[in-house]
């Protein structure tokens, strides 16, 4: 029987874990809220810089020294930063937990050496113009910025050239010490995992680290604040209002508008629309697409997550079979991204020039057709069966287990299991599907075309 536990250092490190009982390994991550929405315009790209700057080794461990130590002892270990959270995770046996725990504890605490920074800089705008240099040309992340008009949620996480140049380590410095403090990380294990010793091995190694003077105030807050937040950020995300506003899209089609409201703590109204770029070396159509979404609750995010696997699942999907089995695009696409206050739908869709109107034509066609109520009780039942298998198999192994559990309690403080995650699956009728079709229509985007 699968068990989880959670327990709080005195320095506000929280530590859960969710044991499997037919494990043989562990996966362990250390999730920091830390991510691209907390940054500004000046310092876009700081949290994934320092990200790649926490595995240059601590005062005491060299870059070498980290993968040495971890390639020993057979541990598979990694990082990612996305929007909310930067989150450090390895895979191992479970007679290696403490020296695991001691590694990234140690190198949590990082040394940030000029000279490690100097070159790491160097590596991270390498990476940022190879990603301006792939099709579609890094415009998926202007799409992002465009859409949510300025509010953070739109930031880049590889940042920019510009904001990545002006970047000094004292600054770097300054942010992990505000970003990584104890009462912001929570470390998550799954698998065949030791409560108990775990939580001995955080107090042992990380049971001295320090908050920042910001992280405690915002600590005392957080219990009286945290009702009202929840309230005025995830009630009403998304305000409709009916005035449709006629647009011509290039030549393509027309597309009724309106505008929507995203109730955040910065309000922010997304800018709809459709917009063409052309790129010398694009020898393909691109088509990007975001449209908003509510996900108030975990049941929407379900919800969010079936539309998008009847609609635009890689296989299976309504636009799988007309564009990528029928040969008329090289993929078509869509998908659902939910954070802790907001969410969205984003489409993708690449074919030859000559096909592009009549696929956008055809995609919208699609589109609208759900949003009238035309997804099927047989559509849906596929779909919760795809997503449920994919859930299940993913739980059998602590390396996928970590990101759901851990991402969960990150963000939200609550914990899933399996078969609850299953059971709300199943329970989603059809009518609470069209409910957020109705509602957030998939038209009702922002949307780049990207050719040559």
């Amino acid at each position: 029987m699968t068990h989880f536990h959670h327990q709080k250092l005195a320095n506000g490190l929280t530590i859960i874990a969710e044991e499997l009982p037919f494990a043989r390994s562990l996966s362990l991550g250390f999730f920091v809220r830390c991510g691209s929405r907390h940054e500004t315009v000046e310092n876009a790209g700081i949290s994934h810089f320092l990200e790649h700057m926490i595995f240059k080794g601590s005062p005491r461990r060299s870059p070498q020294d980290v993968n040495r130590e971890f390639d020993a002892l057979g541990i598979s270990f990694n990082a990612c930063t996305a929007e909310e959270m930067t989150v450090f995770y390895a895979s191992l046996l479970p007679e290696f937990l403490e020296p695991c725990v001691e590694i990234y504890a140690d190198i949590l605490r990082p040394g940030i050496r000029e000279s490690d920074f100097r070159a790491e800089k160097e590596v991270i705008l390498e990476e940022i113009e190879m990603y301006e240099n792939e099709p579609p040309y890094s415009l998926d992340d202007r799409l992002r910025q465009t859409f949510f008009a300025g509010h953070p949620l739109g930031n880049p996480v590889l940042g920019n050239v510009k904001s990545v140049r002006k970047l000094t380590s004292a600054r770097l410095k300054a942010w992990w010490q505000e970003k990584y403090s104890p009462e912001n990380i929570v470390l998550c294990a799954c698998g065949k995992v030791d409560f108990l010793e775990l939580v001995r091995l955080a107090e042992k190694y990380c049971g001295a680290w320090e908050n920042s003077p910001k992280m405690e105030r915002l600590a005392e807050t957080e219990s009286t604040g945290k009702a009202e937040r929840a309230r005025s950020w995830r009630d009403v995300l998304f305000s409709t209002k009916k005035t449709p506003q006629e647009t011509v899209v290039e030549g393509l089609s027309e597309q009724e508008t309106s505008p929507i409201s995203l109730t955040l703590p910065t309000p922010v109204t997304p800018k709809l629309g459709f917009e063409t770029f052309q790129h010398p070396e694009a020898t393909q159509l691109y088509f990007l697409s975001c449209s908003a979404s509510s996900v108030a609750e975990y049941r929407q995010r379900l919800v969010g997550r079936l539309i998008a696997s009847i609609l635009g699942d890689d296989a299976g999907s309504r636009l799988y079979w007309e564009f990528v089995d029928s040969g008329l695009a090289e993929y078509a696409v869509l998908g659902f991204t939910d954070f802790t206050d907001a969410g969205f739908f984003n489409t993708s869709l690449c074919c030859e020039p000559e096909k592009g109107a009549e696929n956008w034509e055809k995609l919208e066609k699609i589109y609208r057709n759900a949003e009238e109520g035309g997804i099927t009780e047989t559509e849906l039942a596929l779909a919760k069966n795809r997503i449920a298998t994919a859930t299940v198999l993913g739980s059998e192994k602590g390396w996928n287990r970590i990101f759901a559990v851990g991402g969960d309690w990150t963000t939200e403080e609550t914990y899933h299991t399996v078969q609850a995650e299953i059971d709300t699956l199943r329970s989603i009728t059809l009518e609470e599907i069209n409910a957020i079709l109705a509602d957030y229509p998939l038209t009702r985007s922002l949307t780049f075309q990207i050719g040559p």
